[in-house]
């Protein structure tokens, strides 16, 4: 039996977030194509202005960097 290294105290977000920012993040670094669905609207890209993308990337870095899910 594994034990994952990454533990939420009752306040956090559910683990399933945390899943999703590794992902987004993921994305970012590799400068990935993002598309989300916005309702009634269809598919739509986000991040496509630079500055954003960096932005975004560099709080979602130091969130995982302090929950212990990235290194």
């Amino acid at each position: 039996m594994a034990i994952d290294t990454l533990r939420c105290s009752p306040q956090d977000p559910p683990i399933e977030h945390h899943h999703l920012l590794a992902r987004l993040y993921g994305a970012i670094e590799n400068r990935e194509n993002i598309e989300c669905l916005v309702h009634g609207q269809g598919v739509a890209s986000i991040f496509t202005n630079e500055k954003e993308r960096t932005d975004f990337g560099l709080q979602v870095r130091d969130y995982l960097r302090l929950m212990g899910a990235y290194d």
